[in-house]
């Protein structure tokens, strides 16, 4: 899969980030963030989910993970992913890393996306994994 996939008309940013998981193996995790003004179907499923920030993500280079980009949503307190009806989940080691790499993408990307600065994403304290914010 290449990272082009995510980089769709109506894309706003995009990044790349490699990400080292608990099976040894490190993965490359793709996020885009989308546009809401553009007409494509992220749109519909997004304000369907009132949505205040949303695009796809990619887990590349992962046996065993979604092979197809997913939908995400970020609705404020929670990040929500939307795999295709056809594929895998996401594992759970990679659920669990996901909100802070959405966090780092956020922030990488806020001179961009100037509005992405009044958006805070908390994930929690890196000391407590139990205490990161997890997908639903």
């Amino acid at each position: 899969m290449k990272m082009r996939r995510l980089h769709l008309p109506g894309t706003r940013a995009w990044r790349e980030y490699r990400v080292p998981l608990p099976s040894g193996i490190t993965a490359t995790i793709a996020f885009a963030l989308a546009d809401p003004a553009y007409d494509f179907w992220t749109v519909a499923i997004a304000r369907e989910q009132q949505a205040v920030a949303f695009g796809l993500l990619a887990i590349m280079d992962a046996p065993g993970e979604p092979h197809e980009p997913m939908l995400w949503t970020f609705g404020g307190e929670s990040v929500s992913i939307l795999p295709d009806d056809d594929d895998l989940a996401p594992s759970e080691a990679v659920r669990q890393i996901l909100p802070r790499y959405l966090a780092m993408f956020f922030d990488d990307i806020k001179d961009t996306v100037p509005e992405l600065t009044a958006m805070k994403m908390s994930v929690g304290r890196r000391t407590d994994r139990r205490s990161d914010r997890s997908l639903h």
